[in-house]
């Protein structure tokens, strides 16, 4: 116990220390409160919520769920790799560079007061942040960042030890930063239903349904032949991790037009939690310059045959999605029975 009470108090010490040579080096000789150079989060796990803001009234509101996902301003499911980098790669990993020289004191806690992005940082459901500070620019030579303290008589500068890039480009105020690009995340045991509509040939449409252990296969049309269960549980495992490439920014005009046309394909998936969503996939025309413009007999193509638009029942806006990722499981009705 002891032993544990002398480490603590060398930590104060230490930081203490570390302190004051910084603000003397930097022409500040005051004493300030050591929390002033608090901004490191030592305990990343137990953060359950980061807020972050503007003066211009953006704003990121990042909330951990019980299962260890993250979601976005209260609906849409967070990124968790970009959740990671903020969390564990940056607000984990800050170390204290030095003072900001008293001569720029004022001008910096100005534009950082005005233009930073301020970071609330939350711990086991509290409701009160732990953690408050602001994040500024780049200094001159680009090798740290400005962060301050709100009331703290000097902003810092910081850095991540071992990382040459921008600390402030992890505290994104961007929606589009967050949004998870997985569309399907289940398991083969989590799936209740698997519905494929192809509006443009319905024959090959089909449905899978889970109850318990059994697998229910039901399409259009008859099939003389007996269903391969094999074939269907395999099936089940590819919608595992099923993600979107990125966002399409276009006049309203031509995303209406897009989604006007007939679907390649509406994928929907329900989970036994109840929790259903939905992928209709839409053609996307070819263009100058695309990879295989033309077929082997120099025919130019109408459709881009490696990319589709596509539309996400839990985010409206339009979509990339590759046929690399998603020609798997569009199959057939067809295939899943035996041959003959």
């Amino acid at each position: 116990m002891k032993k544990i009470l002398w480490l603590g108090i060398l930590v104060l010490i230490v930081t203490a220390l570390s302190y004051l040579v910084l603000r003397k080096q930097n022409g500040n000789d005051s004493t300030l409160n050591p929390s002033e150079i608090d901004f490191k989060v030592d305990d990343p796990e137990n953060v359950t919520r980061i807020f972050l803001t503007n003066k211009l009234g953006k704003r990121i509101l990042l909330d951990k769920k019980p299962d260890g996902t993250w979601t976005l301003n209260d609906s849409l499911p967070a990124w968790q790799k970009q959740v990671d980098l903020l969390l564990h790669e940056t607000m984990a990993r800050l170390s204290v560079k030095g003072v900001v020289h008293q001569n720029a004191r004022d001008n910096i806690v100005s534009q950082l007061a005005a233009l930073g992005t301020k970071a609330e940082i939350y711990r086991n459901g509290e409701e009160k942040p732990f953690k408050e500070y602001y994040v500024g620019g780049t200094t001159p030579d680009l090798l740290g960042t400005y962060f301050w303290i709100e009331g703290a008589e000097d902003p810092m500068i910081l850095d991540i030890p071992g990382h040459s890039g921008f600390v402030n480009s992890r505290y994104e105020l961007n929606a589009d930063y967050w949004i998870s690009r997985s569309v399907f995340t289940a398991t083969s045991a989590d799936i209740a239903l698997i519905q494929i509509d192809y509006p443009q040939t319905p024959e090959n449409s089909f449905r899978i349904t889970q109850r318990n252990d059994s697998l229910d296969l039901s399409g259009p049309i008859a099939i003389n032949r007996s269903p391969n269960a094999g074939a269907i549980r395999s099936y089940l495992n590819l919608f595992e991790k099923l993600n979107f490439e990125g966002f399409v920014e276009m006049e309203k005009e031509k995303r209406d037009s897009i989604t006007a046309q007939v679907p390649v394909a509406i994928i929907t998936l329900t989970k036994r939690s109840g929790q259903s969503d939905t992928l209709t996939i839409f053609p996307k025309g070819s263009y100058e310059g695309m990879k295989g413009l033309y077929d082997n007999k120099g025919n130019r193509l109408a459709y881009d045959p490696d990319r589709y638009y596509a539309i996400w029942s839990r985010l409206p806006r339009l979509l990339t999605v590759q046929d690399y990722t998603f020609a798997k499981v569009l199959r057939t009705y067809p295939e899943f029975f035996n041959r003959i």
